[in-house]
Order: structure tokens, then C-alpha cells, then sequence
């Protein structure tokens, strides 16, 4: 009882997260067999984080990292503003107005109440590192971004890694499975990064293997906590003992 009810009591004390506070706890009371999903929040704090590791989830060749911005690749529209890179749009200070200003298309119906979402494709460029895929940005009442997921693919993920390393602060988890990065605010989990891989195929250079990436962020404040469906893979992953 004593974890659950302070998890419910810190996250009442946030005002103006409802969304949250509503989800958490749901989340919290809906898994509570053996009192698993209790421990769910504070588990991983006491796991065995590790110092992120330059080696990718395959033995596959990867080229020297640099700073290089994308790569522009056209000025249709389609996926954004040519040569952002996913520095730029990783950003909790981006607006709908920009977004509106910048993308032809911008799928607003995703149900994420009381948030608001808004989607937006994107290709940063043509390089290894670049990613091709999707951003989401969920805004409250006050139009200020709370949360950003992403879900892309590029031939070399390590350079979106150290970038949430180093400016959300997400720590590499030993794990069975998907590479997993985990940011922890206080003692509750608001940020994850998980990166598979997919199946080689073939070009004209020869045979490529591609990563696939899920990446959250929550804006760090008090009350802030991952969506109720990377909970859910959170849980699902510590019952299996995968983390």
C-alpha cells in the first residue's frame, strides 16, 4: 500500500498535469497482481545502468560520427524544413505555429486527451546517421510542449544516442532485447529510447542493416511521467526479467 499511495499523493501534489496523474495511477491500479506494476516506478532506478556503449545491437560496420548537419532533401514540404537535423527538432520550446509554417501536413487526429498532438514526418537527410520516419509533439491547455515521441529508422543510431545522453540525460540499461536508454526524473522514468534491428536488405552497394528507433521524452517537471503504453512496455519488460 505504501508505495502505491505515495506514487498517487506525489503525483496529486502536481498541479495542472492532470493527464499524468489520471494515466499513472490507472496504469498502477489496472496492473497490481503481486504487486509488480507498484514497483514499477522506482524498479529500475535500483537496476544496473551502464555506460552507453559506442557498439551497435549488430556487428555492422558503422562510419566515424561527426557533426555534420542533414543533408538537404528537397523543398516539397513533405517532411519539414531541409537540413534540420534531429538536434533541431528534438526541442520542447517548438511551437504548432512552426509547425503549421513549415510542413505541408500535420495529422492532428491522435487521440492523446487533454494533450494535444500533432505528427509530422520527417527525413533529415541522406548520411548513416540520418533519420527517416515520424515526430509527435503533445501540447497542454497552454500550448506548451510536454512530450515528444519519435519513431524512425537510420543505418546508424548512435548519434541520436548521444544526443539524448547528453541533453535529456537518458542512461543505457542492460537489457534482453531492444537497446534500452532510460531518464529518470526524481524517481519516476520519463524518458526511453529502445532501437532494434531490422532485417538486411539489399542495394546496389551490397547488403545494409538498418536500426529501427522508439524514442519518449518528457518535459522534466514534477508530475511528469511516461505515456501509459512505454509503462506498459516497461512492466511487460521487467516481469520477463528483460531488464
Amino acid at each position: 500500500m505504501g508505495r502505491t499511495i505515495l506514487f498517487m499523493i506525489v503525483l496529486g501534489i502536481a498541479a495542472g498535469t492532470p493527464f499524468v496523474v489520471h494515466h499513472a495511477i490507472e496504469f498502477v491500479d489496472t496492473h497490481s497482481e503481486n504487486g509488480d506494476a507498484r514497483q514499477l516506478l522506482t524498479q529500475f532506478i535500483r537496476g544496473n545502468p551502464q555506460e552507453a556503449s559506442a557498439t551497435p545491437p549488430a556487428d555492422v560496420p558503422l562510419p566515424e560520427l561527426d557533426d555534420a548537419p542533414g543533408r538537404k532533401v528537397g523543398d516539397s514540404g513533405a517532411t519539414g524544413p531541409p537540413g534540420l537535423t534531429v538536434a533541431d527538432l528534438l526541442r520542447f520550446d517548438i511551437t504548432k505555429i512552426w509547425l503549421q509554417m513549415h510542413w505541408r501536413h500535420v495529422t492532428t487526429d491522435i487521440p492523446a486527451y487533454p494533450l494535444h498532438a500533432c505528427r509530422v514526418p520527417i527525413m533529415t537527410g541522406t548520411e548513416p546517421y540520418d533519420v527517416a520516419g515520424s515526430i509527435t509533439y503533445y501540447f497542454n491547455e497552454h500550448h506548451r510542449c510536454e512530450r515528444i515521441q519519435l519513431h524512425g529508422f537510420t543505418a546508424d543510431y548512435r548519434q541520436v544516442a548521444n544526443l539524448v545522453q547528453k541533453r535529456f540525460g537518458l542512461k543505457q540499461y542492460q537489457t534482453i532485447g531492444p537497446v534500452t536508454y532510460l531518464a529518470f526524473h526524481g524517481e519516476y522514468p520519463i524518458g526511453i529510447m529502445q532501437v532494434m534491428v531490422e532485417p538486411s536488405y539489399q542495394d546496389e552497394l551490397g547488403p545494409v542493416t538498418r536500426f529501427e528507433i522508439e524514442l519518449e521524452l518528457n518535459f522534466p517537471q514534477d508530475g511528469a511521467v511516461l505515456s501509459k503504453d512505454k509503462l506498459q512496455e516497461l512492466f511487460e519488460l521487467q516481469r520477463a526479467n528483460m531488464i
